[in-house]
């Protein structure tokens, strides 16, 4: 409700966190400094590394990278060739300390307004290989179409596959043959991608010790998908100005969204042959009962839109339910964390995307501890307040039922407004379960 002329309004504290800056050296195999070198800080999320800030060495191999929140971080250089495109040898994706491995990274730690001391990488110097291949299914001419390579995304198993940088690209021949150049090894996806930046097709890529040949990536051109969203229920909301969004499950894929009509009719261009998660804010009054595709449910578990299917029904319940709650700290020096909300029936948790469509997934509780959820279905869920930043994390499912003993399980009936206290779960406490990030 918009404040009264003249009424005094009560502002919460503004909290400010002071910067930190990481510094540092990178080195060659003789430990002489290497100039021009772009040297990334990133974060682990979802299992995967991906960047932040970065820049360049200057020609004393040294590196300083400022505008960075409290955290763990991990630092990594970009790979480059070095010598003759003959010889194709070159610079590794380094990590520090000095490892091509991406699981033998290891993290450094800033406190807030910390200026770091000086870390010093040792670059890995390696071979580089090629990647030809074909596109299968393309008819004409895709001049304006490219292939290129992207980091391999584990939505599963939570560890860490590769770095989001981004990869080699190269476009089409006439002949819808492609070649990729200077490939350093690793596990990435080989991702054909139009104009707009919409996959049409990919394939899995790993890379060892050889050029690899004969590659074939199977092409399926993007579809449209009619949607229509209506409501289950008594209401006096308009189903005008809704905003749908579809995520994409393999990394690198544009997202797809679109607004409704007054009918509730939307349209999403150009959505890839592949998986995605959906999303809807349906406002206070209202929450996602459904989502049909095909005939079936979708409101758990994703679409898939692989064969190619055009049409989606998108059902609002007009009783929603709302949870609000406190956390107790178990120290004043505890961050606030976050309070993680799991529906019924989700047994892992992949990395940015929501768990059930239009529901928020996780809450940062203010000063006083306290949150709350809106627009929720009814049903139980299972809630967990941790002081670890739990937002772009992926937990699997033999992580979650470790966590199963320290979640709060909770029914909430349609409509019901319900509350609950909970106790934080400390960062040790999480890291017994084999959750040990604090991004």
């Amino acid at each position: 409700m918009p404040p009264k002329a003249g009424e005094k309004l009560t502002v919460p504290p503004l909290q400010l966190h002071a910067q930190s800056v990481i510094t540092g050296r990178v080195v060659d195999e003789d430990d002489e400094p290497v100039e021009r070198i772009m040297v990334q800080v990133a974060a682990l999320r979802g299992g995967q590394l991906m960047p932040m800030q970065g820049g360049p060495t200057n020609d004393l191999g040294e590196f300083r990278i400022s505008g960075l929140g409290a955290g763990k971080y991990y630092l990594v250089t970009q790979g480059m060739p070095r010598g003759t495109t003959k010889e194709r040898r070159g610079y590794l994706t380094t990590y520090y300390p000095g490892t091509s491995e991406v699981g033998a990274a290891l993290p450094v730690e800033l406190r807030p307004g910390q200026v770091s001391t000086p870390f010093q990488i040792r670059l890995q110097h390696g071979n580089l290989f090629r990647v030809r291949g074909r596109i299968q299914g393309l008819s004409g001419n895709y001049r304006s179409m490219g292939v290129r390579l992207a980091p391999r995304r584990d939505p599963a198993g939570g560890r860490m596959i590769s770095m989001g940088f981004p990869g080699g690209q190269g476009g089409l021949q006439p002949d819808h043959t492609f070649e990729l150049g200077s490939i350093a090894p690793g596990i990435y996806d080989l991702v054909l991608v139009g104009q707009s930046g919409v996959e049409w097709g990919h394939a899995p890529l790993t890379v060892t010790q050889n050029d690899l040949d004969d590659l074939v990536i199977a092409a399926q051109a993007p579809v449209s998908v009619r949607g229509t969203v209506k409501f289950d229920g008594e209401t006096t909301m308009s189903l005008a100005g809704l905003r749908v969004f579809i995520y994409p499950t393999l990394a690198g894929s544009a997202l797809s969204q679109a607004q409704t009509d007054a009918k509730g009719e939307f349209t999403l261009q150009e959505v890839g042959r592949q998986a995605y998660r959906m999303n809807l804010d349906p406002g206070k009054a209202a929450y996602v009962k459904r989502v049909l595709m095909g005939g079936q449910d979708r409101v758990l578990g994703g679409l898939d839109f692989s064969s190619g299917a055009t049409e989606l029904e998108i059902v609002l319940g007009t009783k929603p339910a709302t949870l609000s709650a406190t956390v107790r700290r178990e120290s004043a020096d505890a961050s606030s964390g976050c309070v993680l909300l799991i529906p019924d029936g989700v047994t892992s948790i992949s990395y940015a995307v929501p768990f059930r469509a239009g529901i928020q997934s996780v809450a940062m509780p203010a000063a006083n501890g306290e949150f709350g959820f809106s627009s929720l279905p009814p049903g139980k869920y299972q809630v967990l307040a941790t002081e670890s930043n739990l937002m772009w994390i992926t937990l699997p499912e033999t992580i979650l039922e470790k966590l199963q003993t320290k979640m709060t399980t909770i029914e909430i009936k349609e409509g019901e407004n319900k509350s609950v206290a909970l106790v934080q779960l400390s960062r040790k406490d999480m890291a017994e379960s084999g959750v040990d990030i604090d991004q």
